[in-house]
């Protein structure tokens, strides 16, 4: 009896050693899950922080691509209505031109899911001297929406008292 009692007594302190050591075990995972959980929480608010404090710097910047017109879409309408009167008001004559599709800008350029979009311009017209091109040009450099560049000009004059015959290159980007 008392070698029962004892292997008795034995099984209890194995089951009860065991069951602490279950218990110690389970316990010490849930706490390194949830360190691991605390440290994720921890990265996330850091990376919150950081682009919080990104924004705060860059969101003057992206207002004005806003107000620009620069981020949005391709405009070929308002463009033409500026390019027609831009051109009446500088006094060119015979101003005509063709606005291309939209395409791709070469190289490539993606900014998030945005990509930078041209849209080209091949215009011609006649000027009485350079400084009316010059104010065109100014002219078209504030409009928006998107900004313009210009690729290149030529100017042609055969005689001093012939018109400047002009043809260039505009482009108009967005990103879209």
């Amino acid at each position: 009896m008392k070698v029962l009692l004892t292997l008795i007594m034995a099984i209890a302190v194995c089951a009860s050693a065991g069951w602490q050591w279950y218990q110690q075990t389970h316990w010490q995972l849930a706490i390194v899950a949830k360190q691991a959980q605390l440290r994720v929480a921890q990265q996330q608010q850091i990376q919150r922080q950081a682009d919080a404090h990104w924004w705060a710097q860059h969101h003057a910047d992206y207002q004005q691509l806003l107000d620009t017109g620069f981020v949005g879409t391709d405009a070929r309408v308002s463009w033409y209505q500026q390019l027609n009167k831009l051109a009446m008001h500088a006094g060119v004559r015979h101003a005509e031109f063709e606005i291309a599709a939209q395409s791709v800008h070469q190289p490539a350029l993606h900014i998030g899911n945005r990509s930078l979009m041209d849209t080209s311009v091949q215009w011609r017209g006649d000027v009485v001297h350079e400084g009316v091109l010059v104010e065109l040009l100014n002219q078209l450099v504030t409009t928006k929406p998107g900004i313009f560049n210009v690729r290149q000009c030529d100017l042609n004059h055969t005689n001093d008292s012939a018109l400047i015959s002009v043809g260039c290159e505009f482009v108009w980007q967005v990103l879209q």
